[in-house]
């Protein structure tokens, strides 16, 4: 998967790899909407050539911190800055954004923010261009650039026709063809499925490494990254640095707390942490194979992990979605292959059915179909046993609630609150109930502290959060919810998921889009997975995710068994061992 493209391209372009450091000084940054300031006094330093990892709450100025490292913040979003930055030698503060962009490239947690070409190769040549390369010289890197992100097959498509996973790689192509000193990456893998998030981390890992590349990463899931970071930086809950230190050390020392804050952990970091007091780790463990060769130097016998049982749960006697047959294209005019061919599926009512499938197989297009925002080619789709076509606007759409994969699209007011209020406004309910209402939801989703700010404003995740209270209005009968975790810390995350499982043990069904196995395997009664347009696997998540039949599938399909029950297993295996030891 990897050219020698990172190590050429610096003389091809006239440039050498310079190793730059980054600092800051006792940076607060506010916002003209905001009282206080989002980060406060922050005093950090990122060493040259390192890979290090900003940790912290949503919402705590993570992102904040890096548009100010190149200079957007004040430049370009308005914002009261103090302290100091130095990027090498140079202050952001007094640089215009394009110089900037020679030293330090961002790759943002929404990648359809920085896009402004209408096809993918154009997007790519867009930066070359604003950085006077030679055209003679753009070819090579921008086919290196799209070869190494796998997507060099849809060189020519428009931007529009990707999927998020597809967007998110272009935003990655357009930066390594720009090629900046130092990288920001904030949540470079949020659309990604399992094996494309695996692959991009390595790929990014080898950049770094070959190249001598300055990065820092904002991320929330950690497992398949927290191998190649050097340094971690930890906000806490009002934008302060909290901890500073190694992964490893830093981890074993504050774990604890951390998940007090709600910060997420690698997943081998809290098995580890429930062990402490029966092993004692040398070293700590950050991924599951050190964990499992310590444990197996303890006398630990491997799990033999059975395959756990299904849980079939009660299905009604009709389906309550239903598509049939659906085929479709994203341009009927144009020569591109069918999104979805020959599709057939079947929600029924009260199930919690997971959407998977790798990027670009469909999944979003699923949901707009069944929400009549686009119309399929041919097939049939129907609500309730009658065809789509056939309901009143305002009938059907009173019955269904969405939250969308960018959560801005949404948003139509001028203040959180008023966001939540709007749908039940328009219903007719009374000021009294819309306030109850409001409160209510805006306490349940972390958002009262900012109740009265714009929703543009907020962060990605805050976005999120809202797009998800907007959609909760008692009589809806569906709940379709893209990628509804995408910026999500710990606590919120385990929060909206327990909200919607008591919202299907309600009666509500539910359809949720989503790359986290971990999350399909704990919370999904039911499971479809999409494949080359057409419907893979529809059945229990436990069969598709753990039988030895389906491993062939899920490797077709970028989806990955998720680790969390073989830690489990181990952890049993540890606690069984002690108790023999003391019966």
């Amino acid at each position: 998967m990897i050219s020698h493209w990172d190590v050429k391209n610096y003389n091809n372009r006239g440039r050498r790899a310079t190793v730059v450091c980054v600092q800051t000084e006792q940076l607060s940054i506010r916002y003209p909407t905001n009282e206080t300031s989002t980060v406060q006094d922050i005093t950090a330093f990122f060493r040259s050539g390192s890979r290090s990892l900003i940790l912290g709450p949503s919402g705590v100025g993570k992102s904040t911190l890096t548009l100010a490292l190149n200079g957007i913040i004040p430049q370009s979003l308005d914002a009261e800055v103090s302290g100091e930055i130095a990027i090498g030698d140079v202050h952001p503060q007094h640089q215009t954004v394009g110089e900037m962009s020679r030293k330090v490239g961002i790759l943002f947690q929404d990648p359809e923010t920085q896009f402004c070409m209408y096809s993918v190769e154009e997007e790519v040549a867009f930066g070359l261009e604003n950085l006077q390369v030679p055209r003679e010289k753009m070819e090579a890197v921008i086919h290196d650039s799209l070869q190494n992100t796998g997507l060099l097959h849809v060189r020519q498509a428009p931007i529009h026709a990707l999927s998020g996973g597809m967007k998110q790689k272009l935003a990655l192509a357009c930066l390594m063809a720009i090629d900046p000193e130092v990288l920001i990456l904030d949540e470079p893998t949020a659309n990604l499925d399992p094996q494309a998030t695996i692959d991009v981390f390595a790929l990014i890992d080898h950049w770094g490494k070959h190249a001598n590349k300055t990065m820092i990463f904002i991320e929330h899931q950690l497992d398949d990254m927290i191998h190649f970071i050097d340094d971690v930086i930890i906000l806490n809950k009002n934008g302060k640095v909290a901890y500073t230190g190694k992964p490893r050390a830093l981890f074993q020392e504050h774990a604890n707390q951390l998940l007090t804050d709600g910060i997420w952990l690698p997943k081998t970091v809290r098995a580890a942490i429930t062990l402490e007091d029966r092993i004692k780790w040398d070293p700590f463990p950050l991924v599951p194979t050190e964990l499992e060769q310590q444990l197996k130097k303890e006398g630990i016998p491997e799990p033999t992990m059975p395959y756990p049982k299904a849980k079939e749960e009660p299905k009604s006697e009709k389906p309550i979605v239903e598509m049939q047959d659906i085929y479709y294209q994203y341009d009927h005019k144009s020569k591109n292959p069918f999104v979805l061919s020959g599709l057939t599926l079947h929600i029924h009512r009260g199930e919690f059915v997971a959407l998977a499938g790798p990027n670009g197989a469909g999944k979003s297009t699923v949901a707009q179909l069944l929400l009549g925002v686009k119309k399929p080619s041919s097939g049939v789709i129907k609500w309730k046993d009658r065809s789509l076509a056939s309901w009143p606007d305002d009938q059907f759409m009173s019955q269904i609630g969405l939250v969308m994969q960018n959560p801005e699209s949404q948003f139509i007011t001028e203040r959180v609150d008023e966001e939540v209020s709007f749908g039940p406004k328009r219903m007719g309910w009374s000021k009294d109930e819309r306030q109850s209402h409001v409160d209510q939801l805006l306490e349940t989703f972390n958002l009262a502290h900012v109740r009265a700010q714009n929703p543009f404003s907020l962060s990605q995740g805050q976005k999120r959060r809202l797009s998800v209270a907007t959609m909760l209005i008692s009589n809806q009968e569906l709940l379709i919810l893209d990628e509804p975790t995408f910026g999500q810390d710990a606590e919120n995350t385990e929060q909206l998921m327990k909200l919607l499982k008591s919202l299907q043990q309600q009666g509500k069904t539910i359809l949720m889009i989503t790359h986290d196995m971990g999350l399909v395997d704990q919370y999904a009664s039911r499971m479809i997975v999409l494949q080359e347009g057409g419907c893979a696997y529809e059945g229990e998540p436990v069969t598709f995710l753990h039988s030895l039949h389906y491993q062939p599938l899920r490797a077709q399909t970028n989806l990955i068994t998720p680790m969390d029950r073989k830690l489990h297993q181990w952890q049993h295996q540890v606690q069984q061992k002690v108790s023999v030891q003391y019966a």
